[in-house]
């Protein structure tokens, strides 16, 4: 007998699996007796299955939802960082701002306002680049949740409930408010 027919041979022997838990027709036991103690094997393996592939599959959703999860955290605190970010160049801005609209503003050098004004516009560009922009002019209806009252001052009644001034400019990122507008409000007496 050639080599290779042996060792498949062999092989094919060594892969016949024998099966202790299972044995046909005891002494005395019929046919049929027998056909339901293998139908009732077969319903518990195939109940023992069915709870192991459920148990897969839950653990694999809980994978799948770890893993969105992760996701979803890590974009929030990339978000929350850029937030910090760019919040650390307001007082920057505000600076410029002051500078900008001061009085003396005007009897400064023409050259040396030009070059101020585009270090500003360059500022206020790469906020706009994180969809940031400022907020928060006189007249504008005061609303708790885009401003934040520093005084108040007395106006005729159609001005009540007005930003009056602005101390320092709000800004938005998007929907969400980056900073509070700080303003001072109308009041009627």
């Amino acid at each position: 007998m050639d080599k290779k027919k042996i060792n498949k041979k062999i092989d094919t022997e060594e892969e016949v699996v024998h099966n202790d838990d299972i044995h046909f027709e005891e002494e005395g036991e019929s046919a049929a007796d027998t056909l339901r103690k293998l139908r009732k094997k077969l319903k518990e393996c195939q109940k023992e299955r069915a709870e192991y592939l459920d148990g897969w599959q839950r653990i694999q959703a809980e994978v799948v939802n770890a893993r969105k999860a992760e996701v979803l955290a890590k974009e929030k605190e990339r978000e929350r960082i850029v937030q910090d970010v760019l919040l650390s160049f307001l007082p920057a801005l505000d600076a410029f701002d002051m500078a900008i609209n001061s009085e003396a503003w005007h009897s400064v050098d023409g050259a040396w306002r030009a070059g101020v004004e585009h270090i500003h516009s360059l500022l206020t560009t790469t906020l706009a680049l994180y969809n940031v922009a400022p907020y928060g002019e006189v007249g504008d209806k005061f609303d708790t949740s885009l401003h934040e009252a520093l005084s108040s001052q007395s106006v005729p009644s159609e001005q009540e409930n007005t930003v009056v001034s602005v101390l320092k400019k709000g800004y938005v990122m998007g929907e969400s408010v980056l900073r509070p507008a700080q303003v001072i409000i109308g009041v009627s007496k």
